[in-house]
């Protein structure tokens, strides 16, 4: 069919010997794609939505994995631990929904990167309390780092400190545990300890065991942005932090 030229019935040929310039380029086409027949090769033009010989040759596209941001990584399991008891895997899970959410808002009102969320000023209670017993949390950027500012944010020791980190580690790459978080928080932004008294607070929700979990709820930027257009679903975890 190729080495002819001719036209089949019905449709047009598009793939004849005049849109193959020499025999090397065909040699090329063959190669990229490794067909096994000649009609291994003619289909394989057909799935590639080809019209020409250029159009074929041009390398399919690769999706490329977000490389991780060690940074953002680690300062974001670090407040995961911080915010929750060391045990409570599904609600350092949550932690990280919430925080989510805030990077997706539009205009970034919460900031533009997790790093600049979590050490907004007044935003998470263990940055504050961590920063006056000297845990630098602006420069968390590896496990060991993110041990120590654990221990000087919650004054306990290494062992203790290591157990919450792993634990948080786990609970961010666990994705049965992102798939529950995601159903309790839906997009919801903000979180206390308690259930919200402010009036301004929409649908608030806790776990069952309110005494050991947050009570997650829409305000501000995330109420006017997500929970008063009715943009309820949880946001995705960012390819920067997306450890498998």
């Amino acid at each position: 069919m190729i080495a002819s030229g001719k036209k089949t019935e019905g449709k047009k040929n598009i793939y004849s010997m005049k849109n193959i310039l020499d025999f090397n380029q065909f040699i090329d086409i063959n190669e990229a794609y490794k067909p096994s027949s000649g009609m291994d090769y003619v289909k394989n033009v057909i799935k590639g939505g080809a019209k020409t010989v250029a159009d074929f040759l041009k390398k399919p596209k690769v999706d490329k994995k977000t490389p991780i941001d060690n940074s953002e990584y680690w300062t974001l399991i670090t407040i995961m631990a911080c915010e929750n008891f060391s045990d409570q895997k599904q609600g350092m899970s949550d932690t990280a929904q919430s925080i989510y959410n805030r990077l997706a808002v539009p205009n970034k009102p919460y900031g533009k990167t997790i790093k600049e969320i979590v050490l907004a000023k007044g935003q998470y209670e263990p940055v504050s309390v961590g920063k006056k017993r000297g845990a630098d949390w602006n420069n968390i950027n590896s496990k060991d780092k993110a041990i120590t500012v654990y221990m000087k944010t919650k004054n306990l020791d290494r062992n203790k400190a290591t157990a919450a980190i792993n634990n948080a580690i786990l609970a961010q790459k666990d994705p049965k545990l992102a798939k529950e978080a995601g159903k309790h928080v839906q997009s919801r932004t903000e979180f206390l300890a308690d259930k919200p008294k402010s009036g301004g607070a929409a649908k608030p929700v806790e776990r069952q065991s309110p005494k050991t979990n947050n009570a997650f709820f829409w305000n501000y930027a995330g109420k006017t942005k997500f929970y008063s257009k009715n943009d309820l679903a949880p946001k995705p975890k960012p390819g920067n932090v997306n450890v498998a």
